[in-house]
């Protein structure tokens, strides 16, 4: 016994004693390569005149330049001080090349990014830009590049960690990353294989259900009302649907759409895509009710949350040019920011803009398939070939048809045993000789969203704002809009498809005619309003319209964040900085408290069959306001409370694998459950696994006492006034590094006590399928008062992607708490701000006479 113990003290000694020298040679290694010093003057050949790069204490820079070429490209070079590592990563994910330098655990996800084909997208989105839009890119990829350039013996770490260097940056390597952004915020490409995986288990017209209406009584963007419920399901009828059982075995439809479904949620988690429901706030104010009031704009992107901080906050300046705001690394311009004249923010739309075909193979070869009008067309194929860092290379086919590439390939060529002990695999694969799977998205066309936000970063006024709005096509934004004479607008934005027969939410037959896509309608066919009666306008990821004739989504976010902001809104009178920050910071939940009072009662009615403890927190959850503090004991028993309502009511009819599905959007199940509890007798509340017909009644009750029983192990038997929700609901910040033992400690931040839910304006989501810690919140918080000089804003990280750096994480208790960085908005420097470097043309030869 003495001599393990001695074995086991000794092994932690080396260990803490590796872990140490680990830390030692990685400090020193950081420290040596990538500190930005002040006073550094630099030259290059790409600049017309001299432009210089301030730095306030939080290392937030401040480009002045004469021109605007120059203005981009010191943009460039600072990003990639900043950010370079960040930026080859995400274009490594869009072009499908993390395999070269992670190996093979990113291999399925570069085949399926290949298959996404964002690089000949970005090609030719790049063919047909505009002249704004390509002198952009070239010179603020000129900015990237002399960066790399010039540092090649001090790159960010994580490049002699992988012992490799980054390639020259391209125009398309901007358009590739605009592009990821657009994949990941497009929830329809995600949930529409979750649901067509249901539906070929338990029923299209049952899956139906699962998409619930949105409420008639609910806000809507552009303030209108309709006197019913309206079901945005889809506009298609269920009963139009083709009955598959005519010619496609039910078995292989199930094997195909669980592994299609398999792979995307692994693609996702790869990708980063951690989070359940992708959102955002943003609204404006007028300040009081007087004529040509002041404006304040507000805005808050929910994202999955890492390091390094997904937004770079800049200040840029040149002679027609003065713009601060929040800029994605590796894209030039600002998607939130303010100039001399105007504010603007943004809220993703929710916009439906992702459909998935079933193909039909021709049966006599398989290298044929049917389109719509019958007629049997060649696959088309591209040899491709994904290098594998200490591997050998993968080669393999990619098949396309005249929509796109074969998606199930993905999956089917490379893992078809993995779902081999699967109730749905067929024993033969004879489907795959006779079906495939495709798909349309938006984001697969050649449109031009940076001129957009080139447009948008220049207004001075709402109509030229507006032609920015216009340019804007993928993914669907809620474009909003202050100035400084006192107009508030918001322009939804994005490029909606034609859809006839094609039901948006599942899978379609290719073979038959009326289901393809007949083209897309333009952004300025969507609502706008420009100042409205009312002082606000507020959106939330709610829906657009109530009274619109075009199928734009299914996938809205709850009403909760938009209800709970236009309440606030409504209060003032007069209206400041200090209440936008407030308000951004609330963490109080409509949808909670509804769904709290229709428990109480329900329980209150029950309460002779609750234990004593249950009758104590009863009587605790009747006064609670709703409001998801990470300090109180009512916040965490509704968080396990609605997590176990979810399973009670979906999982015995999904089973386990298809309720984990269901979880993966939270917006659906959140909004399905409110709405079932409206109705007492709902047929999705009984247990079809038991011989009595449960009711909601039971469900709740039942939901409530194993809630109680989870909270008596999560928290060690603590009395339930004693809990608190920040002990089961914290944010840790992971870095791609994060999984390495010795590096760990120091790329990442956390775990940290947070509050709020996936329906409060302070987001704080969890995955559902893994609650209960944060993964989901606001990715920045931007503020922009029009009569004030200075602009607020904060992000979970800093400007810096240096882990050592002090910049790295000098933000993260100040986003936690409510704090803000003040970025000055005129166009000198500020006094509080140091000189960084200066970048000179190159100097003239001298002549000798």
């Amino acid at each position: 016994m003495m001599r393990s113990f001695l074995q086991n003290f000794t092994g932690a000694i080396i260990a803490a004693f590796v872990l140490t020298i680990s830390f030692i040679v990685f400090a020193l290694y950081l420290v040596g390569r990538s500190t930005i010093e002040p006073n550094v003057i630099q030259y290059s050949d790409n600049v017309e005149d001299t432009a210089k790069i301030y730095r306030d204490k939080f290392g937030i820079p401040h480009i002045i330049a004469e021109s605007e070429s120059d203005m981009f490209f010191t943009l460039g070079y600072v990003h990639a001080q900043d950010r370079l590592w960040q930026m080859d990563a995400a274009r490594r994910t869009g072009r499908g090349t993390l395999s070269e330098v992670f190996g093979e655990k990113t291999v399925e996800t570069d085949q399926f990014m290949r298959y996404i084909g964002l690089p000949a997208v970005a090609s030719e989105i790049l063919k047909h830009a505009s002249p704004a839009t390509r002198s952009v890119l070239h010179a603020y990829t000129q900015g990237v590049n002399h960066y790399i350039q010039t540092h090649k013996r001090a790159l960010p770490f994580e490049f002699g960690a992988l012992q490799y260097e980054p390639e020259p940056w391209t125009s398309e390597d901007c358009l590739i990353i605009l592009r990821l952004t657009a994949l990941e915020m497009s929830a329809s490409f995600w949930a529409d294989i979750a649901l067509g995986d249901i539906a070929d288990n338990i029923g299209v017209e049952k899956t139906l259900q699962l998409i619930p209406a949105y409420p008639a009584d609910a806000p809507s963007i552009v303030g209108d009302k309709l006197p019913a419920s309206v079901p945005l399901r889809s506009p298609v009828a269920a009963d139009s649907l083709p009955r598959r059982t005519e010619s496609v075995h039910s078995a292989s439809i199930r094997y195909m759409l669980a592994s299609v479904s398999e792979t995307f949620s692994s693609a996702r988690s790869n990708l980063g895509l951690e989070g359940s429901a992708i959102g955002s706030n943003c609204w404006v104010m007028k300040k009081s009710a007087q004529p040509y009031a002041g404006t304040t704009l507000a805005c808050d992107p929910h994202l999955p949350l890492a390091l390094p901080a997904r937004w770079h906050q800049a200040h840029i300046t040149s002679q027609y040019w003065n713009v601060v705001g929040l800029f994605v690394p590796g894209i030039p311009l600002a998607f939130s920011g303010r100039n001399d004249a105007t504010a603007w923010g943004y809220s993703a739309m929710m916009l439906d803009d992702a459909d998935f075909f079933i193909e039909k193979i021709d049966p006599k070869n398989s290298n044929y398939y049917y389109d719509a009008d019958g007629k049997r067309l060649k696959f088309r194929y591209a040899r491709d070939t994904i290098t594998v860092r200490r591997g050998e290379p993968i080669i393999y086919d990619i098949r396309y048809t005249k929509r796109s590439g074969v998606i199930s390939d993905v999956h089917f060529l490379k893992n078809q045993r993995k779902f081999l002990q699967s109730p749905y695999v067929p024993k033969s694969n004879a489907f795959l000789e006779r079906y495939c799977l495709t798909y349309s998205w938006t984001g697969s066309y050649p449109t031009d969203e940076l001129l957009g936000l080139y447009r948008i970063n220049k207004a001075e006024t709402w109509f030229q704002f507006t032609d920015g709005a216009n340019e804007w096509s993928v993914p669907g934004m809620n474009f909003t809009y202050c100035d400084r004479i006192g107009t508030i607008g918001v322009a939804p934005s994005g490029a909606v498809p034609v859809r006839q027969k094609c039901l948006p939410n599942l899978p379609n037959p290719a073979w038959l005619p009326g289901y393809a896509w007949k083209g897309t309608q333009p952004p300025s066919d969507l609502p706008r309003i420009v100042n409205p009666k009312r002082r606000f306008i507020a959106s939330a990821n709610n829906i657009v319209s109530h009274n619109i004739s075009i199928f734009i989504s299914a996938l809205w976010e709850p009403p909760s964040r938009a209800e709970r902001l236009e309440y606030l809104l409504g209060q003032f009178d007069e209206y400041d900085i200090r209440d936008a920050q407030f308000m951004q910071m609330d963490a109080t939940a409509p949808l909670a408290r509804q769904v709290n009072d229709i428990a109480m009662r329900v329980l209150e009615a029950k309460k002779r069959f609750l234990s004593p403890d249950d009758r104590a927190a009863l009587a605790i959850m009747k006064k609670w306001d709703g409001m998801m503090s990470p300090r109180a004991a009512e916040p965490a028993l509704f968080a396990v409370f609605f997590d176990e309502l979810l399973r009670h009511t979906f999982a015995d009819e999904l089973g386990d694998r298809l309720y984990r599905q269901y979880m993966l959007v939270s917006s659906l199940p959140t909004r399905k459950t409110a709405e079932l509890l409206a109705d007492s007798a709902a047929v999705w509340f009984d247990n079809i696994s038991t011989k009595e017909r449960e009711d909601r009644n039971e469900i709740i009750f039942r939901s409530f006492v194993a809630a109680q029983r989870r909270l008596k192990k999560l928290y060690d038997g603590v009395p339930f006034a004693e809990h608190q929700f920040g002990r089961i609901h914290q944010l840790t910040l992971y870095h791609q590094f994060s999984d390495n033992p010795y590096i760990r400690p120091f790329v990442t931040q956390g775990p940290m006590p947070s509050g709020g839910s996936n329906v409060t304006i302070n987001c704080g989501e969890w995955r559902f399928n893994e609650p209960f810690n944060q993964v989901v919140g606001a990715s920045m918080r931007f503020i922009a008062d029009m009569d004030d000089s200075v602009a607020y804003s904060i992000v979970p990280g800093g400007a810096s992607g240096e882990p050592l750096s002090a910049h790295y994480s000098d933000q993260i208790q100040l986003w936690l708490n409510g704090g803000y960085v003040a970025m000055p908005a005129g166009r000198r420097p500020a006094g509080n701000i140091i000189l960084y470097e200066t970048i000179l043309p190159v100097k003239p030869k001298q002549t000798k006479w």
